[in-house]
């Protein structure tokens, strides 16, 4: 509704040209955030819809945990109007949501992820490929993590069921959540290891962080 629209913080005005976060005032004359100088990253880049403050907490948490997976098509459209009017977004071959563990899916019965890759693959007409990228063990929630606690715990994450099914293909990753980018960037990196041409991320929310200045 309009009331729940005006609570929601889009992301507008300079941004990180690869994690596509807000550049600070006086970090505006920089093409990447500090932490994206920093890091060495294996997608090429990442964009998001709004800054995760706010009520778009609550409408994620109410997503994930309280069962309310019509919320899924309702956010997936807020990530369809951030990349509307942009062609390059057509360019890709696959979507892939970021898969959760059997345990979590088996508690919520969804993945929150490919909830929202479905209505951006409505919007792009390319297929959702949620069968390729696998979760092979339940991962620690990141968001009491540090960066390099996160990029730990999701070291080797992920395996790649049908590696000929992504051969040379650019790939569109989706997902709920973007704060480290620990996340992304493991699935990215088994994505290329076998065989993917680029890959580089749509997340609805992206998590502003102290490193990410």
């Amino acid at each position: 509704c309009p009331k729940c629209m005006r609570q929601l913080v889009l992301i507008t005005g300079p941004q990180c040209g690869k994690c596509g976060k807000p550049l600070r005032l006086e970090a505006e004359e920089k093409e990447f955030c500090f932490l994206c100088r920093q890091e060495n990253y294996f997608f090429s880049k990442v964009r998001g819809a709004l800054i995760y403050e706010g009520l778009i907490k609550q409408l994620l948490y109410r997503l994930k945990y309280y069962g309310h997976s019509f919320l899924g098509e309702k956010l997936g459209n807020l990530m369809v109007e951030r990349i509307k009017g942009e062609l390059e977004w057509f360019f890709y071959e696959l979507i892939i949501p970021i898969p959760i563990s059997a345990v979590k899916f088996n508690e919520r019965g969804y993945n929150q992820a490919d909830l929202l890759a479905r209505v951006v693959s409505g919007y792009l007409r390319r297929p959702v490929a949620g069968e390729i990228l696998i979760r092979s063990r339940d991962t620690v929630s990141q968001n009491r993590l540090s960066l390099s606690e996160r990029q730990k715990n999701m070291a080797d994450a992920f395996w790649v069921a049908h590696p000929a099914a992504i051969a040379n293909k650019k790939i569109l990753l989706i997902d709920d959540i973007f704060t480290s980018g620990a996340t992304l960037s493991a699935a990215a990196k088994i994505l290329l290891k076998n065989g993917a041409r680029r890959v580089d991320g749509l997340v609805l929310a992206l998590g502003v962080t102290p490193e990410q200045w």
